[in-house]
């Protein structure tokens, strides 16, 4: 069965449903706490759209830097996520390529191609 609401939301509408299953709650009780349980599930629903917004738009920024010739195209979710992932990964990549460079037993030819190697994955 799927979730109906996430917590707190839901752990308060389980007790409201129990309450109002034993008749420990009146009528005009029950409008008041399911008004509440609501107004705290619509705040968080907007908490979790402010924050994904706030990422797009950042995400947004970013793909357009990187895309100058495109500054005027919307992104569209998919391939900016997929972009985004890439970015992460070339990132990673040359992270682990430092770190590796940085190590005591890293022969000192090997910089080159690590410097080359970290230079090719970090955008320009």
């Amino acid at each position: 069965m799927a979730k109906v609401a996430d917590p707190p939301e839901g752990e308060a509408l389980i007790r409201l449903l129990r309450a109002m299953a034993s008749g420990s709650i009146y009528k005009e009780q029950r409008h008041d706490i399911v008004l509440n349980i609501a107004a705290d599930a619509l705040a968080g629903w907007e908490r979790a759209f402010d924050l994904y917004w706030k990422a797009n738009q950042r995400a947004t920024e970013l793909w357009r830097e990187a895309h100058p010739d495109q500054k005027a195209i919307l992104p569209d979710q998919g391939k900016m996520i997929d972009w985004l992932v890439d970015e992460v990964e070339r990132l990673r990549s040359a992270l682990q390529a430092c770190a590796y460079a940085m190590k005591d037993d890293n022969p000192a030819d090997g910089w080159k191609e690590i410097i080359e190697t970290a230079e090719a994955l970090i955008p320009k």
